[in-house]
C-alpha cells in the first residue's frame, strides 16, 4: 500500500433545513440567557464540479500535501462547504509498524472535541427531562466534597475544580492501573484537592468538569457513558466510527495509535481510563455527521443549541470565549463561531464550524504535530474571494 493514500469524495446532498446564526456580543455575561438566533437563507448544495470548486480542492491538496512534505503531518482532513463534502483525504498510517495506512474511516482519539460530544450526552438528558443545568453536582453524587458547583458551571468551566491531570498522580494506585471517572472522584472526595475560586465567580479551562459530567451522564442515565453515547448520538447519526475507549480498545478495526516524533508509540497511560474530557474515538466522516446534525434538530433542539453556543466565559474579551461544551470565537459581525481542538498524547485535533454558510473544518491528526491548529490557510482558500477575511485565529491546542 502507498505511504500516502488520498481520498476524495465528490457528492452532493441535500441541504439541510435550519442553521444557528451569529450570537450577539451584547449578552450579559454569566446570566445564560440564550441571544436571539438570527437565521440564515437555506443553501443550495455546491456545484464540486464548478470551475471555482475545482480550484478550491485542489488549493487545499496543495496545501495538505506541502503539509505532510513539510512538517510530517499524519492524519485525515475533511472540509465541507455548505453542507456538501469538498475536500477529504487521508495521508500517511494508522499503525505505523504495520503498515497500516489512514481512511477516512480511521479512528482517531478526538481529545479536548470529546468535550463537545459529551456537551451533547448532557443536554440530551436535559431534554430528557432527567436533569437541569441548574442541578447541584450533589443532587447526583451525595457526597460530592465541592458545594454550590452545578452542571451549567462545569460544562462552561466555572467550577473551580482542579484539574485531575494535576493532581490525579499523586494518588494514582500505580502507573500500570487505568484510572476511572468514579475512582477519580473518590480520590476527590477523600483527598479533597484544594477547590481554585468560588464557583461561577470566573472561568478556568479544567478536564475535571467534564470527567464529573460524563459520571453525571451515567447516573443520570442508568447506563454507562459509553452505551449513552452508543444508544443516543453515534446509532441515531449512523456514527459507525465512533466509540468510547475501554478495554476493548485492541478490538475496534478502525483504531489508530498516536506517535512521538520519530515513530514512537506514544504509549497508554492510567489517565486514559478517564473519559468526557477526552476518550472519544471518532472519524472526519463521523464528526461530520455530527456537525451536519446540530442543524437539524435530531439530536438536540434549537433552543438547547441556543444555550450551548451562548458565550458564558471570556478568556480574552470579544475573542475567545466558552459556552457549553464549545470555544466560541468572535468574528467581525460579532457572530460566535463554534470551534473547539483537542491534545492529548500524540493526537492533535481540530473542529469548526462555520454556521453562516454551514461549512466544516476537521483535521485529526495522530502524529504529534501543533500545524494541526493552524487552519487559517484553510479559511483563506474558501473565503478569500467571498469578503469573509477577517477570521480571528484560534490555534491553541486543548488539553
Amino acid at each position: 500500500m502507498k505511504k500516502v493514500w488520498t481520498y476524495l469524495l465528490l457528492i452532493s446532498s441535500a441541504a439541510v433545513c435550519a442553521s444557528y446564526g451569529p450570537i450577539s456580543a451584547s449578552n450579559a455575561i454569566n446570566k445564560g440567557e440564550p441571544a436571539p438566533i438570527i437565521k440564515y437563507p437555506v443553501f443550495d448544495p455546491i456545484d464540486t464540479t464548478s470551475y471555482e470548486m475545482r480550484k478550491k480542492r485542489h488549493q487545499l491538496d496543495s496545501l495538505f500535501r506541502s503539509k505532510v512534505r513539510n512538517e510530517g503531518f499524519n492524519g485525515t482532513v475533511l472540509i465541507a462547504k455548505q453542507g456538501t463534502i469538498l475536500y477529504e483525504a487521508a495521508f500517511g498510517y494508522a499503525d505505523y509498524y504495520a503498515k497500516d495506512t489512514l481512511t477516512p474511516n480511521s479512528s482517531f482519539q478526538l481529545a479536548s472535541i470529546s468535550k463537545t460530544l459529551t456537551s451533547g450526552a448532557v443536554l440530551k438528558l436535559k431534554e430528557q427531562g432527567k436533569l437541569s443545568l441548574d442541578d447541584s453536582v450533589q443532587r447526583f453524587i451525595p457526597l460530592f466534597p465541592y458545594k454550590g458547583i452545578t452542571i451549567r458551571h462545569l460544562l462552561n468551566h466555572r467550577s473551580g475544580l482542579p484539574n485531575y491531570l494535576y493532581f490525579g498522580t499523586k494518588w494514582s494506585p500505580g502507573k500500570n492501573v487505568l484510572l476511572t471517572n468514579s475512582y477519580v472522584i473518590e480520590m476527590m472526595r477523600e483527598h479533597k484537592p484544594g477547590i481554585l475560586f468560588a464557583p461561577n465567580s470566573r472561568f478556568q479551562y479544567s478536564n475535571t468538569n467534564y470527567l464529573v459530567l460524563a459520571y453525571i451522564v451515567e447516573q443520570a442515565s442508568g447506563m454507562s457513558f459509553k452505551d449513552y453515547m452508543y444508544f443516543n448520538i453515534f446509532q441515531p447519526l449512523d456514527m459507525r466510527n465512533s466509540w468510547v475507549f475501554d478495554f476493548t480498545y485492541g478490538q475496534h478495526p478502525g483504531r489508530t495509535f498516536g506517535y512521538k516524533a520519530g515513530w514512537k508509540i506514544d504509549e497508554f497511560t492510567p489517565f486514559d481510563g478517564v473519559v468526557g474530557d477526552k476518550g472519544i474515538y471518532s472519524s472526519v466522516e463521523d464528526m461530520f455527521k455530527w456537525d451536519q446534525a446540530l442543524y437539524t434538530g435530531k439530536i438536540l433542539s434549537e433552543a438547547t443549541l441556543r444555550e450551548a453556543f451562548t458565550p458564558y466565559s471570556f478568556e480574552n474579551p470579544g475573542k475567545k470565549n466558552y459556552g457549553l461544551g464549545w470555544r466560541l470565537i468572535q468574528q467581525p459581525d460579532n457572530s460566535y463561531m463554534p470551534y473547539h481542538n483537542g491534545w492529548w498524547h500524540s493526537y492533535n485535533t481540530a473542529f469548526y464550524r462555520i454556521q453562516q454558510d454551514k461549512s466544516t473544518i476537521i483535521v485529526l491528526s495522530n502524529k504529534y504535530n501543533r500545524g494541526v491548529y493552524n487552519v487559517q490557510p484553510i479559511w483563506n482558500i474558501l473565503y478569500g474571494a467571498f469578503g469573509m477575511e477577517g477570521y480571528l485565529k484560534a490555534d491553541e491546542p486543548d488539553e
